[in-house]
């Protein structure tokens, strides 16, 4: 028997096809050789560049090659050498400041049940302040432990305040949690996030890429000016007699983790180091 149902859906099909395949036809036609020559460059780029990667790698051997290492002399003389070599990368054009005139105001302490809120600003260098929190637990005995918590990417507008359980997402507030079993924490806004944004300007978006740009335009790296900063913050923390040498650690997670891998590479007074989610080239801080 006929269905005429069937029937019209084919033809209906069929003319939908047909329609697609002549547009198709027509935008291929129309492709200006222009389009044509960039697709081409793009393929000969992405053949050629990592075989010339490759090349130079087998060609020229690595000044920092671990595997040269046989013995525990020769890790710790390549740490300090390595320290030394990433530093001048890294290349910062902070100056410091001393440490007893890094805080330039703090808050009234705030309760949080199990520990104390203190919020502060700290000069990081002579020409740049950053927004910090230092969560002491109520019941602990100095000197104590100490915690660098550092903040992720993601949230950028929220910064340190997430790491500390004042906003954000509550699987992110490692820095709350740390302070609620009996550790020091001290966490603080990297540049371009948190309260170091300006929000009656562009978006954060665009802040971040512009701050990037003008950095690269003057030869430095927001990396660079990061580390610095968490390094002369180790500087700060440790002038105190309240904290432990001997038991400083560092968390982060994503760009937090990146930070506190660096960090614990270049500073011996990072003893123990928790990343989750990180990897060095990620989030535009190479």
């Amino acid at each position: 028997m006929f269905n005429l149902k069937k029937y019209k859906f084919r033809r209906v099909y069929i003319l939908v096809m047909l329609i697609i395949l002549i547009l198709l036809i027509f935008l291929y036609k129309n492709k200006s050789p222009q389009e044509d020559k960039n697709e081409e460059e793009l393929v000969f780029f992405s053949v050629n560049a990592f075989t010339a990667v490759n090349e130079y790698a087998e060609q020229n051997k690595p000044i920092y090659d671990v595997s040269d290492i046989k013995s525990k002399r020769q890790k710790e003389k390549f740490d300090k050498n390595f320290g030394k070599e990433l530093l001048k990368l890294l290349n910062s054009p902070l100056l410091p400041v001393s440490v007893n005139e890094m805080v330039i105001w703090r808050s009234d302490p705030i309760d949080k049940e199990t520990y104390i809120e203190n919020k502060l600003t700290i000069l990081t260098s002579n020409s740049s302040a950053a927004f910090a929190y230092l969560l002491v637990p109520k019941n602990i005995s100095f000197p104590a432990p100490l915690v660098l918590a550092m903040h992720a990417h993601g949230n950028t507008k929220y910064g340190a305040a997430e790491t500390i359980g004042n906003k954000g997402n509550p699987e992110l507030f490692y820095g709350k949690e740390l302070a609620e079993r009996g550790y020091v924490v001290f966490a603080m806004d990297a540049s371009s996030f948190g309260e170091r944004l300006d929000f009656s300007q562009d978006s954060v978006e665009v802040q971040e890429k512009k701050y990037a740009q003008d950095l690269f335009e003057l030869g430095y790296s927001p990396l660079g000016i990061t580390i610095q900063e968490d390094i002369r913050i180790l500087d700060f923390l440790t002038s105190f007699s309240s904290i432990d040498k001997d038991n400083i650690g560092c968390i982060g997670h994503s760009f937090g983790g990146v930070r506190c891998m660096y960090l614990s590479a270049l500073d011996e007074r990072i003893k123990v180091t928790v990343l989750s989610n990180s990897e060095a080239p990620r989030h535009g801080y190479p």
